[in-house]
């Protein structure tokens, strides 16, 4: 993420968690971390970072399975995300994410959210796309948070097929049978 993403991302964190994550999104804390060429940084190393700084205060174990901030979530993402990485290239496969939840997720699913939410891949041919774990994480937030707005959009988009911003008996249809 650039530094205009970073902001951006502390002015959502500011609004829906509170004053609390301020301190992770100050310009010395972007600093802090390697940049591409682009003079971005990789979200994963500062998601991490926010964990352990997180886990350093005293949190009590019960706010640690609902806290996204929380080493215990933290470490069960990434967990989960090597797990489903079989050929430990750093991104997931179609097949791959299929595994997700043991296996519960359709392949017409899998596909939606691979048309909706993965970026074509730049190396090879136009079909390469694989989920890398920036993605992964919004895949993983918007399940496990099927009640917020974020949520929702995020799967809707994917139950919408032809992106008409409503859902046709076709649509429902195809997605469940």
């Amino acid at each position: 993420m650039n530094y205009e993403d970073f902001c951006q991302i502390a002015s959502i964190c500011a609004e829906q968690i509170g004053p609390k994550c301020k301190r992770f999104f100050c310009p010395s804390n972007f600093m802090k971390f390697e940049k591409d060429e682009s003079g971005r940084i990789a979200i994963l190393p500062f998601y991490l970072y926010v964990m352990r700084t997180e886990n350093e205060e005293e949190v009590a174990d019960s706010e640690q399975g609902e806290n996204w901030f929380s080493l215990t979530t933290a470490q069960r993402i990434c967990d989960m995300f090597l797990g489903l990485d079989k050929d430990m290239n750093g991104t997931l496969s179609k097949q791959e994410l299929r595994e997700y939840a043991d296996g519960t997720l359709t392949d017409i699913f899998v596909e939606r959210v691979f048309d909706e939410h993965i970026r074509r891949g730049k190396s090879g041919g136009g079909n390469c796309r694989e989920m890398d774990f920036d993605s992964f994480l919004d895949f993983v937030l918007a399940l496990e948070n099927k009640d917020t707005p974020e949520g929702l959009t995020y799967l809707f988009r994917c139950l919408d097929l032809d992106g008409r911003g409503c859902l046709t008996t076709t649509d429902i249809h195809t997605l469940f049978r």
